[in-house]
């Protein structure tokens, strides 16, 4: 076969979100360097391939992320909306399931908040506490003590 002039160039292109990193595997002008249309043919399936096994990877690598913050996101969407109840719910669905990290922390203290908002100041008083208890030395038993005074003031 002679070559056309034209070069073909084929590129998958892979979005992989893991670490927000993007890449790409250029193969350059591949059919100028195969002999014959059948290993050209077999160059590309194996591209193919090679591309939705990335992409699936890709996929399942990000599902347990999404599952483990399903909770969370469910409770900051419900506070924003004003529906406390459901954000307590969802907060305390992820603190059951995630007893420790920051997330945790945030989560009791905008439950703390929820209850606030919903004049149950006695359960915010609880959650507010336990913050102050064990956490004192971060940015959120600071912001649980203004809350506190803010009560009982």
């Amino acid at each position: 076969m002679k070559k056309s002039g034209a070069f073909f160039v084929f590129s998958v292109l892979c979005l992989c979100f893991k670490g927000g990193i993007i890449f790409s595997i250029d193969l350059l002008p591949l059919y100028s360097y195969t002999k014959n249309m059948k290993s050209f043919l077999k160059s590309i399936q194996i591209v193919f391939l090679f591309g939705i096994g990335v992409l699936f990877l890709s996929g399942c690598l990000r599902s347990p992320a999404r599952h483990q913050f399903g909770d969370y996101s469910n409770a900051e969407k419900y506070y924003a909306e004003g529906k406390y109840e459901k954000a307590i719910e969802s907060y305390q669905n992820y603190m059951d399931k995630n007893e420790e990290g920051n997330l945790s922390i945030i989560a009791k203290y905008y439950t703390a908040k929820s209850y606030v908002a919903l004049q149950k100041n006695d359960q915010a008083k609880k959650y507010y506490q336990e913050i102050i208890n064990q956490y004192p030395d971060l940015i959120w038993a600071e912001l649980s003590k203004e809350q506190l005074k803010n009560l009982a003031g």
